[in-house]
């Protein structure tokens, strides 16, 4: 039954008293109780890490927030961090506090504290009721600690379904006027959120009980989705993201795809780029959902939206490329904690490159709050390790001038294009030929040159980008983040490297670089630097034997894990000598962790040095890094595709062809092959590039030609068990 206790708060003018306990969030905190300004300091939510975020703030239409709306196993609103169908909720509460936002308020001395809620549903309360009658009457400020409530899902139905579940409880103060507050709160179910599942980016679900080794060969195809238009050029290579009534998808058209999750029907469509792209192909990184009902995604032009996750509309825009619009792109996909959006810059190929940044904004705004770049704005042309702000700090006057000289090599004189060897993606081109007497610096094209010593010695800094989606702590306190090479430049700076961040500023905290530092040298064949670094993770996760580590595979081919608070090498597995070109994780594809078993999986390209025969699904170990089981053998195998772990099958697909795999977690047995329904079993040449995502017993798998092969292009199936 209801247990309704009235809260009464008794309040006498403030003295002058010596402090007797530390609070939480105090002097400012977060959640006030939303009484009478004049009084709301007497009571306040003692968490520093919630915030009252439903419904959602709009930047057009400002209005105060009146709950809390937390998904299963957030840690920074859900205590416990696991997803498992309930929410524990800190409840703690601050008295008397003296909160510089709100100025009309001045503390009194509580001396009464009573609390009001359904106690015989939530036990938490009555253990509340008890830490603050510890706490009065309170002369100064003190706060209680320790205190939560345990909120269950609603179900599960018929069906396995689970649904929000709401709780509250209410506080009133009385000092010649009542103040009554109310704090809500709201548990809501995880889904599959974000690209990386969880803040760690571990790909794994506890929650999915229902697919399993014994059953996952009778799956059958449930809905199908394809992108409209039936055209080239329209793959899907992220991850499906899993909302209580849609699932979302974004593709290379640029727009992101709401679909219903019983039917695969489209609910709504948001176009990215209305104005078609000459540089860039719409959108490769998968759509983030927030608790409070909104959806995020970036684009290949290094644009963030933040939309309406029920209808598709616009809240804010912000143009994270705008310093360098032609080769600026967001490959990774944003991650949200403690109200920040990071998201991740990269160039669109290796040729021409950016500078590296993480950008992290204010999730109701869109306001800019930091950027933290990977590499220096500006380096010396003739020592690529001495960062420079101009000319004169370089030793060697200028850099390359391109006057009857190649683009793609500028030691390569050239009378015509066919002079010139072929760089990556695209030809060389000569630049100036006869009988032309003025050329363009090759590193800064818009100055005009003649000689070597008309164009600058101190160039910009490139390289670096940030292609893989960032961890974040449990905390939401630090940033963990990856940065891949250059194939046409030098690596420099901090490229090559896995990094941990302060969030509140961007600072570095620490840098790991996997390889040297490389200077400018002459290719005869075109530019071809090492281009190692990471296209996947990090991953965060608390291995057998206690160890924090950072997890990321290098396109070096190596696996590499980093202690979480040092910055130091934990253990790595090398699987060949490091090769030209890409190890683990071509076109993002991110690695997995199964805590349940201690596992990291990982999927390999063709590594020049690795025997094609050899496998390119690994299992490794967590504490050591040792490999586990292997399976997928032969160079027909390569793979770019996430891989995504559920109960005892960790899923991957390959580029190859449309096959997808499931394999056992425990031994690497291959326990089940999905074969696409028709009619993408008819599509030439369709691949799986993205990764799958897997909610109550369905499992959405994305495809698509990233090449624009023959057919139809781009699709979502899901799979579910027969009835």
């Amino acid at each position: 039954m209801k247990d309704r206790i009235r809260l009464v708060v008794a309040a006498f003018a403030a003295v002058a008293i010596s402090g007797i306990a530390s609070a939480q969030c105090p002097p400012d905190c977060p959640v006030k109780g939303g009484g009478d300004a004049a009084t709301d300091c007497f009571s306040e939510l003692a968490s520093d890490e919630v915030r009252l975020n439903a419904p959602y703030y709009k930047p057009d239409n400002p209005k105060p927030g009146k709950a809390i709306r937390c998904f299963d196993g957030d840690p920074g609103c859900d205590l416990d961090g696991v997803a498992n169908n309930e929410c524990q909720f800190d409840v703690d509460l601050c008295l008397r506090n003296a909160d510089p936002s709100l100025p009309s308020c001045t503390p009194a001395d509580v001396t009464d504290v009573v609390v009001t809620g359904k106690t015989d549903d939530f036990p938490g309360l009555a253990a509340l009721q008890t830490a603050v009658d510890a706490l009065t009457t309170a002369t100064t400020n003190v706060c209680s600690s320790g205190q939560s409530v345990v909120v269950p899902l609603k179900g599960p139905s018929s069906k396995g379904e689970f649904k929000a579940a709401k709780f509250s409880f209410k506080t009133t103060a009385t000092a010649g006027d009542d103040d009554s507050d109310s704090f809500k709160f709201v548990c809501v179910p995880r889904g599959w959120p974000s690209h990386g599942y969880d803040g760690n980016n571990t790909r794994a679900t506890p929650l999915d009980t229902k697919i399993d080794s014994t059953n996952v060969a009778t799956l059958v195809p449930k809905w199908e989705f394809n992108v409209p238009g039936g055209a080239l050029g329209k793959p899907i290579s992220a991850t499906v993201t899993v909302g209580p009534k849609l699932v979302y998808t974004a593709a290379w058209d640029g727009k992101v795809y709401a679909l219903d999750k019983k039917k695969g029907t489209l609910k709504w469509s948001f176009n990215t780029t209305p104005v078609p792209s000459t540089t860039a192909s719409g959108i490769q990184s998968s759509v983030t959902l927030t608790a409070d009902g909104r959806a995020l995604v970036a684009n290949s032009d290094g644009d963030l939206f933040c939309l309406d996750a029920k209808k598709g509309d616009l809240i804010w825009q912000a143009s994270a490329g705008d310093f360098d619009p032609l080769a600026a792109h967001a490959w990774a996909s944003p991650t949200v904690a403690n109200n920040r959006v990071l998201m991740g810059l990269a160039s669109h190929n290796d040729a021409p490159c950016v500078r590296g940044t993480l950008v992290a904004y204010d999730l109701d705004t869109g306001v800019e709050l930091w950027r933290q770049h990977t590499v220096p704005e500006r380096v010396c042309y003739d020592d690529t390790s001495n960062e420079c702000a101009s000319n004169a700090e370089c030793t060697l006057p200028g850099s390359p001038c391109l006057l009857a000289r190649c683009d793609s090599n500028p030691d390569t004189p050239c009378t015509t294009n066919a002079d010139c060897p072929f760089t990556f993606l695209k030809p060389g081109t000569c630049v100036a030929p006869a009988p032309a007497v003025t050329g363009e610096c090759w590193l800064e094209r818009s100055i005009s040159c003649s000689t070597n010593t008309d164009c600058p010695a101190c160039i910009p800094g490139v390289g670096g980008g940030v292609t893989a989606t960032p961890a974040v702590s449990p905390d939401g306190n630090n940033v963990y983040m990856a940065s891949v090479g250059c194939l046409s430049r030098p690596s420099i700076g901090n490229s090559d490297s896995i990094f941990k961040l302060d969030a509140s500023d961007g600072s570095i905290d620490w840098v790991y670089r996997t390889e040297a530092p490389e200077q400018f040298q002459s290719f005869p064949g075109g530019p071809t630097y090492h281009d190692y670094g990471f296209l996947n993770g990090p991953i965060l996760a608390t291995v057998t034997g206690g160890a924090a580590v950072a997890v990321a595979g290098g396109k070096d081919g190596t696996l590499y894990a980093i202690d979480q608070t040092t910055g130091l090498l934990e253990w790595s597995n090398p699987l060949a000598v490091a090769p030209t070109f890409a190890g683990f994780g071509l076109f993002n594809g991110s690695l997995a962790y199964d805590a349940a078993t201690d596992k990291f999986f990982g999927a390999l390209f063709d590594i020049d040095t690795y025997a094609s025969a050899g496998p390119h699904v690994l299992a490794f170990l967590g504490e050591t890094g040792a490999a586990d089981w292997t399976g997928m053998n032969g160079s027909g195998n390569v793979s770019w595709s996430s891989l995504t772990v559920a109960n005892d099958l960790v899923y991957v697909g390959r580029v190859a062809d449309d096959e997808f795999y499931a394999f056992n977690t425990a031994d690497g047995t291959l326990e089940f092959t999905f074969p696409p329904p028709p009619p993408l079993a008819m599509v030439d040449g369709m691949m799986i590039t993205g990764g799958a995502a897997l909610e109550n017993g369905v499992i959405y798998i994305p495809y698509g030609n990233i090449f624009g092969g023959g057919g139809k292009q781009g699709a979502v199936v899901a799979f579910t068990l027969p009835e």
